[in-house]
């Protein structure tokens, strides 16, 4: 992304983030940014779509993606997608899709999701 250029992408999957029942911390968190309360994090959110670090928005890309195979996992049932991220998983190490996400580990997900969806 050229640097300067305005980008919705990390506005659209922190929404649809939120859409799924994350918390405003657990949002931030998933873009690997910490925040001790929802104000702090309130403030982090900002900070995150003013900047322009290509990074982030290849991470937005990526979380949007994921949160599509998860929505066609679920036959686009949003109460199943949201109810299935808090299941812990066995191939995640017993961690649930909500706790791979806040931790970071967005690879880790993706790469599971590959191979649940076949």
């Amino acid at each position: 992304m050229d640097e300067g250029k305005f980008d919705l992408t990390r506005e659209i999957a922190l929404a649809t983030l939120g859409d799924f029942g994350f918390s405003l911390r657990e949002q931030v968190a998933v873009f690997g940014r910490n925040a001790d309360s929802e104000g702090a994090a309130e403030a982090v959110k900002k900070d995150l779509i003013a900047e322009t670090r290509s990074e982030d928005v290849e991470a937005a890309q990526q979380v949007l993606e994921i949160i599509a195979v998860i929505s066609s996992l679920c036959g686009d049932d949003m109460r199943a997608a949201v109810d299935w991220l808090s299941i812990p998983q066995k191939h995640l190490g017993g961690r649930s899709p909500k706790e791979v996400l806040t931790a970071g580990d967005r690879d880790s997900l993706e790469g599971f999701l590959k191979h649940v969806a076949g």
